[in-house]
């Protein structure tokens, strides 16, 4: 039962309200709800086509040092991001909390990641022709502006204020609320998620050269950091006593949970894969940071 307290919300515009529940991951036909939406399936679609490209004129050219693993982790960031954007976590998100959680986890924590180990600024630059690049090159970096947007984004403070204040910000009921109602908003919302998530796993993940030259204390720090806030934002879901988003009231909720019971599933959800992720992301850094510390001692 919901708490009295709440009213009851009409939404027009999400279309007509759910009167049986959201099914779950386990039930048959979740995994084949999925919907073709035109702007994404273009932008997947020419990703992989244009990194699939560069990859074989890497092969023809014999850059045999670059593995097989680059591809492996780009398709598989891209299948993560269709199943994100275009599969049952999309199209139920506006019925369950906890399932647009789990979208949202799926974008930042899953197909990011992904598709940074990936590479394919690197596959690029190796694989398109060397004018095309020149020219790209030499019309960012060319500019003083250029250099000073290079600069600020190579800059992990900047990483960490614009993935954490969108986990922030779009947590809040105000900027949630009208993401549900308004398409466009909900766009934006996914859009400064998945590139701010993109900007942190860029400083983090890849070896020299191919990330900014940050230390390893301060990539620790990054994740440590990020892994904190997202505790706090997770911890208020779940700990809440009521109903943060009005929109969810009137409607059931993962596998018939109450607005409730399926907002605090989705900050548990967040807590414990966002706490094990980062604890064991952190750990790695660590180690990293005291290898290249017993590196500099021994010379």
């Amino acid at each position: 039962m919901l708490p009295p307290s709440v009213p009851s919300v009409p939404l027009p515009i999400l279309g007509v309200a759910r009167t049986h529940a959201v099914p779950t991951p386990s039930d048959q036909g979740f995994w084949t709800a999925w919907h073709l939406a035109p702007l994404p399936t273009l932008i997947l679609l020419t990703a992989a086509a244009v990194y699939a490209l560069a990859w074989r004129a890497v092969r023809r050219r014999g850059a045999s040092r670059l593995g097989v693993g680059l591809p492996i982790a780009y398709a598989l960031g891209l299948a993560s991001l269709a199943v994100a954007l275009l599969g049952p976590f999309d199209t139920f998100n506006d019925d369950s909390f906890s399932l647009h959680m789990l979208q949202h986890l799926a974008l930042v924590q899953v197909a990011a990641p992904l598709l940074i180990l990936g590479r394919p600024w690197q596959v690029l630059l190796q694989g398109l022709p060397t004018r095309w690049i020149g020219g790209a090159t030499h019309a960012v970096f060319g500019r003083r502006s250029g250099r000073g947007l290079w600069r600020l984004l190579a800059h992990p403070l900047t990483a960490f204020l614009a993935f954490n204040g969108c986990m922030a910000v779009w947590h809040l009921p105000g900027p949630y609320v009208a993401a549900l109602l308004d398409e466009r908003v909900h766009d934006l919302e996914h859009v400064s998620f998945f590139l701010s998530a993109l900007l942190v796993w860029w400083h983090v993940l890849p070896p020299l050269p191919h990330r900014p030259p940050s230390s390893a204390t301060a990539r620790a720090l990054l994740v440590f950091g990020s892994g904190m806030v997202g505790d706090v934002v997770a911890a208020g879901l779940t700990l809440s006593t009521r109903i943060l988003y009005a929109p969810y009231a009137d409607r059931p909720g993962l596998g018939g949970r109450d607005a409730l019971a399926d907002q605090q599933l989705g900050g548990l959800v967040m807590w414990l894969s966002g706490g094990v992720f980062y604890l064991l992301l952190f750990w790695v850094l660590y180690e990293a940071f005291r290898a290249d510390l017993a590196r500099r001692e021994a010379g």
